[in-house]
C-alpha cells in the first residue's frame, strides 16, 4: 500500500553517505498511472519493463556509477523477478546488487501458518484472473496496523496519507502468487550480490522464507541479516537504525572504489 515518498528518511540517510537515490512509485501506486485500480498488476513483466526504464534513467543521470536495486516486501519479490531470464526483458536487469527487506516469498499473513495462507493466496489468485478489479484486501485501521507496524507515528502516517492505497483488488494476489512461484522455481538464476534484511518479529513473511532464499539463490555473494525486535517494515519501523547501518556498510563495500 506504500509509495516512494514514504521512504524519504532512508533516502536522505543514503544521500548523507554520498549516494544518489531514485524512489519510483510502482505502476498503479502512489502518484503513478496505469491500471484500472491500484494494485491491478497480475503480471509482473509490467514492473520489469518499468524498472528497465528506471535503470536507464539512473545511468543517464549518474553515468559510470554502480546501480543497486532495493525492494521491501512485494518490492523485494519484484527485485528478484528482475533477475530472471524468463521475464519481459528476456535477460536479468543489469545491477551491481540487490538489497531485499523481508521479500514476500512465503507469506503467512498476520502470523497464520503457511498451510492456511498458501491455499488462501492460491484460491484468491484464481479469482483475480476472472474478477481482477474486485476489492480483495483493505488496509486496516490504525489499531489493527499494530500487528505489522510498531512505530505509532508511522501507523498514523499510513492512515492519513492520501497516496497510500486503501483497497487492493484480487489481481494483486494473482500477481504476487505467479511472481513468487516463478522466482522460487528459478532462484538459481539469481547471480548478483544479495543482501537480505529480515526482522525476527515479522508476522507477514517468516524468517524461514529468507533463509530458504539465501540457501537456494545462485549468487556466490549472499548475506542474510536478521534483527530481534524488528518487524516487517524494517526500512521505516522501530529498530530501523541497525538495518540502516548494516545496509550502508554493505553498499560501501560493494560500491568501492
Amino acid at each position: 500500500s506504500m509509495h516512494g515518498g514514504l521512504y524519504a528518511p532512508w533516502a536522505n540517510a543514503l544521500r548523507q553517505r554520498g549516494y544518489a537515490v531514485l524512489a519510483p512509485d510502482l505502476r498503479g501506486w502512489g502518484q503513478s498511472v496505469g491500471g484500472r485500480r491500484p494494485g491491478n498488476i497480475a503480471n509482473y513483466d509490467v514492473h520489469i519493463r518499468d524498472l528497465d526504464r528506471l535503470l536507464s534513467e539512473a545511468r543517464l543521470r549518474h553515468p559510470g556509477l554502480p546501480v543497486f536495486l532495493q525492494g521491501e516486501s512485494m518490492g523485494g519479490t519484484i527485485a528478484l523477478y528482475s533477475q530472471l531470464t524468463s521475464t519481459a526483458a528476456g535477460r536479468p536487469l543489469a545491477v551491481s546488487g540487490l538489497i531485499l527487506n523481508s521479500p514476500a516469498m512465503h507469506i503467512t499473513m498476520f502470523g497464520a501458518p503457511e498451510f492456511i495462507t498458501r491455499p488462501f493466496i492460491w484460491s484468491t489468485a484464481r479469482i483475480g484472473r476472472l474478477l481482477p478489479d474486485v476489492p480483495a484486501l483493505f488496509v486496516p485501521p490504525e489499531f489493527a496496523l499494530r500487528l505489522v507496524i510498531k512505530d505509532a507515528a508511522l501507523r498514523r502516517q499510513l492512515v492519513s496519507d492520501p497516496l497510500v492505497v486503501r483497497v487492493l483488488p484480487f489481481a494483486y494476489l494473482t500477481g504476487i502468487d505467479a511472481a513468487t512461484q516463478m522466482v522460487e522455481t528459478h532462484l538459481s538464476e539469481i547471480r548478483v550480490p544479495l543482501l537480505v534484511i529480515h526482522g525476527e518479529d515479522d508476522n507477514l513473511v517468516p524468517l524461514s522464507s529468507s533463509r530458504k532464499l539465501i540457501a537456494e539463490a545462485g549468487s556466490s555473494d549472499k548475506t542474510l541479516l536478521s534483527y530481534a525486535g524488528v518487524g516487517h517494515v524494517s526500512l521505516l519501523d522501530s529498530g530501523r537504525e541497525r538495518p540502516w547501518q548494516d545496509m550502508t556498510d554493505w553498499l560501501d563495500r560493494h560500491s568501492a572504489p
